[in-house]
């Protein structure tokens, strides 16, 4: 759901009480009515960014499946290269998202997408650490528009023709309409 703050005040108890408007009428009744009887809720309220557009998916597809051609790969290992490229890391509470192997483990079998930061020794056992990335199917605007330009400039290296700037500046527009 979409919505603002209104209000915050505290009670005598010390307890807070948020005001919130919601946009959504029909989403707001059913959670209400789902859980207003509940004794705990999770609760969770972040900054509105807008989702990025279908045909921007489809476009960064488009590219993804050209560059593999030119370069005779699959176009899953294409995406692999690229997402750690030009994606976005996976963050929680303490910040990017690492995953340590042993240096001879598979690290495709995780079904993540990593790029290797570097190795350590420890106990006389060789560890590989990983960034964790998230994919595309997570991005918002931003974060879609930075793929696409990352994808772009690979295509145009490859001699792969792409949408003209203008073209690539509208889908920009139409993604945060």
């Amino acid at each position: 759901m979409t919505g603002k703050i209104v209000e915050i005040t505290r009670t005598l108890s010390g307890r807070f009480h948020l005001t919130l408007e919601l946009n959504e009428d029909d989403k707001v009744k059913t959670v209400y009515d789902q859980l207003h009887d509940k004794p705990l809720i999770d609760i969770d309220i972040k900054n509105h960014r807008k989702k990025r557009s279908l045909d921007a998916n489809a476009y960064s597809w488009h590219l993804i499946t050209e560059i593999a051609n030119v370069q005779r790969a699959s176009k899953d290992d294409i995406y692999e290269i690229l997402i750690v490229r030009y994606g976005q890391p996976l963050f929680d509470e303490n910040g990017p998202v690492q995953v340590i192997l042993p240096a001879d483990a598979n690290p495709n079998i995780l079904g993540l997408h990593l790029k290797n930061i570097g190795t350590e020794y420890d106990l006389n056992h060789e560890l590989t650490h990983y960034a964790v990335y998230r994919g595309q199917s997570d991005y918002d605007t931003r974060e879609m528009a930075v793929f696409i330009d990352g994808l772009v400039d690979e295509a145009k290296e490859l001699g792969i023709e792409t949408l003209t700037y203008d073209e690539l500046e509208r889908m920009k527009a139409a993604w945060k309409a």
